[in-house]
């Protein structure tokens, strides 16, 4: 079992997704929804899980938070099984819970702060983008925060 992630030398994620002599099997992340095809995978091990980028409101702060991902991730992750021959997915939770699910992800625009985007515009120089994130009437309007329960 080997790790397979952004943060690793090349040599080590050249070594993980090399073709090998024995079976591959994934512990599913958000890694497993790419279109990246790993040779000799045959089984996904899904948790349901990510870490998912938020904004929040109260602290001005963003966040990764862990939380179920949707039906259209959980299929993106079976897929990457048995791309090259037959293979399984194995999810650690329930039919019910799947079911129960989101459609699809959250888009990233709808969970994170939109000052962001702006400033990096005013940092690069971007005068088009500067000029639609200027006025009042052109900033967009995101809906309140809920209440604390």
């Amino acid at each position: 079992m080997l790790p397979l992630h952004g943060d690793l030398p090349a040599e080590d994620q050249d070594r993980a997704v090399r073709p090998a002599t024995r079976p591959k099997v994934i512990l599913a992340t958000n890694v497993a929804e790419t279109s990246v095809t790993i040779d000799g995978v045959v089984t996904v091990i899904d948790s349901g899980l990510a870490r998912i980028a938020r904004h929040s409101p109260w602290t001005g702060l963003p966040s990764l938070q862990i939380e179920p991902v949707s039906r259209a991730s959980c299929a993106q992750r079976a897929g990457r099984a048995g791309r090259t021959r037959p293979g399984r997915v194995i999810r650690l939770y329930t039919k019910h819970d799947h079911d129960t699910r989101r459609a699809f992800e959250v888009p990233e625009i709808a969970r994170g702060d939109p000052r962001g985007g702006c400033a990096r515009a005013v940092r690069r120089r971007d005068r088009r983008a500067e000029r639609a994130c200027a006025g009042s009437s052109h900033r967009p309007r995101l809906p309140p925060p809920p209440p604390r329960s």
